[in-house]
């Protein structure tokens, strides 16, 4: 695949990218979906004035502009992986939170959750032991999607100078090595866009292929 701009070899540079790109991905979904699926599945079971109170602090929460504090955080902190993904997480948990709160919403109402209430549950044990495992096709549905979306975010970051530090390797950042040197080095650009094309769409399948197998509408 040939040398980067500074003599480094870019097969090595793809793989261990592919790995720093996969880890933020991971670790962005670990955290967004762990602290959605708690609070969503608080908002939806309790209801009412707790969940409308909630929902409004998630609508102001959310409207802040997610770049503009990701450019003040890494001016003032030093960039790391870490950093990125917390920062990302941050952001990133609205959805299966609004998710989930519908599911615990329909559930709530059924009549094993009342025979469990009835039965002396706690309950925590209501919400992670009865309601959440009938909860989770939102969760299995769109994790693949999440991880797809969160490498090519990193991706994007990294092409704009806001991801990972050098001389980290990154795909964005061989992107970016791409369009400063296209006419000389073709190859930093292309190598990497088909790269990341090819990861996107396996995971993407893989995405689609979990949804297919939790459709009810399809038994």
């Amino acid at each position: 695949m040939g040398l980067d701009a500074l003599g480094r070899d870019i097969f090595a540079r793809m793989i261990y990218g592919f790995r720093v790109s996969f880890s933020y991905a991971v670790g962005v979904w670990l955290v967004a979906f762990s602290a959605g699926t708690i609070i969503g599945s608080c908002m939806g079971y309790f209801g009412g004035i707790f969940d409308l109170t909630f929902y409004r602090l998630m609508e102001i929460f959310f409207a802040v502009p997610y770049l503009v504090v990701l450019i003040t955080l890494v001016s003032v902190f030093t960039p790391s992986l870490w950093l990125l993904v917390f920062i990302s997480a941050l952001f990133s948990w609205g959805n299966i939170t609004r998710y989930m709160r519908a599911e615990f919403l329909r559930i709530r109402k059924q009549d094993f959750v009342a025979s469990a209430r009835a039965a002396g549950c706690t309950t925590a044990q209501v919400i992670f032991r009865h309601i959440l495992p009938n909860a989770v096709t939102p969760i299995i549905t769109f994790s693949p999607f999440f991880i797809a979306s969160g490498i090519l975010g990193l991706s994007a970051l990294d092409f704009l100078g806001l991801g990972v530090p050098p001389p980290t390797p990154s795909w964005g950042e061989l992107l970016r090595q791409g369009k400063e040197h296209f006419m000389a080095a073709w190859y930093l650009a292309v190598f990497p866009a088909v790269g990341l094309f090819v990861t996107l769409a396996l995971i993407n399948f893989v995405g689609e292929g979990v949804r297919d197998a939790f459709d009810p509408k399809r038994y």
